[in-house]
């Protein structure tokens, strides 16, 4: 049977982590957009603001899992690399 992990890779992140981050910068995306829908200037201003930081979140953690490189790190792919 496979084994279940919480981390990804070998910078060690969490997986709980980077679902939080997610869900933080689509909720604060979400806010925005009823901001404009119900016409309210601070719902706009502080959903961007959510949104914006969660997304340099889930930014800062797919570098931190991509190495920066853009490509995975060696624990998440083993097979890259050889014929």
């Amino acid at each position: 049977m496979a084994e279940t992990t919480t981390t990804v890779g070998e910078c060690g992140v969490p997986l709980a982590r980077l679902g939080i981050a997610l869900i933080v910068a689509l909720v604060g995306f979400l806010v925005a957009v009823m901001g404009f829908v119900v016409d309210n200037a601070p719902m706009i201003l502080v959903g961007m603001l959510v949104g914006g930081s969660g997304s340099v979140a889930v930014n800062w953690l797919a570098n931190a899992v991509t190495d920066g490189a853009g490509e995975a790190v060696d624990s998440l792919n083993p097979g890259a690399g050889q014929p």
